[in-house]
């Protein structure tokens, strides 16, 4: 979905709904978007974000290494000892969703903090399928049963990861040994990578600030 994080998602840029949220958590000092296009760039500063710097085109390659315009934005941004990384494909997750993370991050003294969320199809559910169609269980895993019966699984939803800086320059990763997690509910946790992503999130969007206008109005 070529350039969908300034397409307009429920009235407003994808981008937009990111900035807003991180712009109202408690905690965040700054708010700033690493892009190496000019026209985001220029949608994010509109919606009070900084751009202090244009990250290299290289970067946005398919071949780059996808931690590569994290450590490159720590490098433009010298004086900080913690970062938040918040994808604009992740529109639900709200301002509250990110002051709990930073305040978990804080209670546990931890290094890096990613948001996860417990998985709705579960392993034990899932087979194999051999070339005549023949079923077998995934291996490694509990022989299927009830559903309550299972263990909680949780996969990362890619809406939040919270770093140390020190530690991400060691580790040049935002996952590693230490790593804890946030859980957060399947509705904000909702991910844009498909057309039927986008249209599954502006309608929870849309159904969301029609909610939120009502409440408003009841006051």
């Amino acid at each position: 979905m070529p350039r969908k994080n300034i397409r307009e998602l429920a009235g407003k840029p994808l981008i937009a709904w990111t900035i807003q949220a991180a712009l109202a958590a408690k905690g965040v000092e700054r708010v700033v978007v690493s892009t190496e296009d000019e026209e985001i760039a220029e949608v994010a500063r509109n919606w009070g974000a900084e751009t202090p710097f244009l990250r290299p085109a290289e970067l946005a390659s398919d071949t780059a290494p996808g931690i590569a315009p994290v450590l490159d934005a720590i490098n433009h941004l010298p004086g900080h000892d913690s970062l938040i990384l918040l994808q604009p494909t992740s529109p639900l997750r709200s301002a509250a969703q990110i002051e709990g993370l930073l305040s978990f991050a804080a209670e546990r003294e931890a290094s890096s903090v990613v948001s996860v969320c417990e998985v709705e199809e579960h392993p034990s559910w899932m087979f194999h399928k051999d070339s005549d169609g023949m079923l077998a269980p995934y291996a490694g895993l509990e022989e299927a049963t009830r559903r309550q019966d299972l263990a909680s699984l949780y996969s990362l939803n890619g809406a939040m990861y919270w770093v140390r800086t020190d530690w991400l320059r060691k580790t040049r990763s935002l996952v590693g040994e230490g790593t804890l997690g946030f859980c957060m509910d399947a509705e904000s946790s909702a991910d844009i990578d498909t057309m039927l992503d986008w249209r599954v999130a502006e309608l929870l969007m849309t159904e969301r600030e029609a909610g939120s206008k009502v409440s408003g109005a009841g006051r």
